[in-house]
């Protein structure tokens, strides 16, 4: 992979490839290879690909006609997996904005009439990398339990930290880190409604803390947001679940396009 280097400024170099490789199949050589690289000096505060390191990187030999074919089938699911990522997007903003829309009522209910708010004392470091039940962090999936803490549906909101105000849904037996609440609903209220509603909400006004910022629901609580009559709740909840649900079968498609690309730089450059 013989390659000669420019420097651009402190932090960034740049790759200017020898005439008998074909740019992309390099520079999916390197993509394969960086990871490992950076195994290697992992003992390093700051890792850095010198001029030197580089050439020491493992060479990859074969007919630059195999690699234009190698290079152009990578560049091909990359372009896919650019493309989903435009599609889920395109689709957040259009949940976003219909949300907005569709729940431009004149606010009427005080949020902590309608959820009740619940916390979670379970520490990140209690969580296994496998179990039965689903554990859920500031982003998501953050590990697994052997039993549940919690046995029906919630809106999860992080409470603390710099995702603080984040929100997302939960079904079935899961659990919580100590640093989101789980909100249920309160009868005569959709809790997937309320849901699209906090989606939208504006949770700077109640941001306290500098270094790490908190919410509480004593404060944010007494905001009001607007719920109509429980069965326009459920039809604008239906609705924006369509949408949602679109989302997520683009991101399952995005993520499989990544588990191909994967393999394929693990396979090609061994």
């Amino acid at each position: 992979m013989t390659a000669t280097e420019m420097s651009t400024n402190q932090q960034i170099n740049s790759i200017v490839v020898d005439s008998q490789y074909d740019n992309h199949f390099v520079y999916y050589a390197l993509q394969s290879r960086f990871p490992r690289y950076l195994t290697s000096v992992a003992v390093q505060a700051v890792p850095i690909m010198s001029k030197s390191s580089f050439e020491k990187l493992q060479n990859y030999r074969t007919t630059f006609k195999e690699q234009k074919k190698i290079g152009a089938l990578l560049n091909l699911i990359d372009e896919r997996i650019s493309t989903q990522i435009r599609i889920i997007d395109k689709l957040k903003s259009l949940m976003k904005g219909l949300a907005e829309h569709l729940t431009a009522f004149t606010p009427n209910t005080k949020i902590a009439d309608c959820l009740n708010c619940h916390s979670s004392i379970l520490q990140e470091n209690q969580v296994k990398n496998e179990g039965k039940y689903k554990v859920y962090g500031a982003n998501g999936i953050c590990g697994y339990n052997d039993s549940p803490a919690i046995l029906e549906d919630a809106i999860l909101i992080v409470k603390d930290g710099s995702g603080v105000g984040n929100v997302s849904y939960a079904s079935g037996e899961y659990s919580v880190i100590g640093t989101s609440n789980y909100l249920t609903a309160k009868s005569g209220y959709s809790l997937k409604y309320l849901y699209f509603c906090l989606m939208i909400f504006n949770f700077v006004p109640y941001r306290t803390g500098m270094a790490i910022p908190h919410i509480y629901f004593k404060d944010y609580g007494k905001a009001l947001i607007p719920c109509p009559s429980l069965n326009r709740q459920k039809q604008i909840a239906t609705l924006l679940s369509k949408i949602e649900c679109k989302i997520e079968t683009e991101k399952t498609i995005t993520e499989s396009y990544l588990q191909q690309k994967r393999f394929l730089l693990k396979s090609m450059f061994i």
